[in-house]
């Protein structure tokens, strides 16, 4: 069928290419999570809005 050239070859591929989409996602996660900080301030919360989720959070 494949010998073990090509075999060896298209599993360094197959790593090679979940490694980078690995790294890819990860660093999308990432700079979601960094943005998040600074882009998701209190614009947009009620006054209120703080007391409403502590009890929740265990506060």
């Amino acid at each position: 069928m494949f010998d073990y050239e090509v075999l060896r070859f298209i599993w360094w591929v197959l790593v090679g290419v979940l490694l980078i989409g690995f790294a890819v996602t990860d660093g999308f996660d990432m700079g979601v999570g960094i943005l998040v900080r600074i882009i998701g301030k209190n614009r947009y919360r009620a006054p209120g809005d703080d007391q409403l989720h502590r009890p929740a959070l265990g506060r």
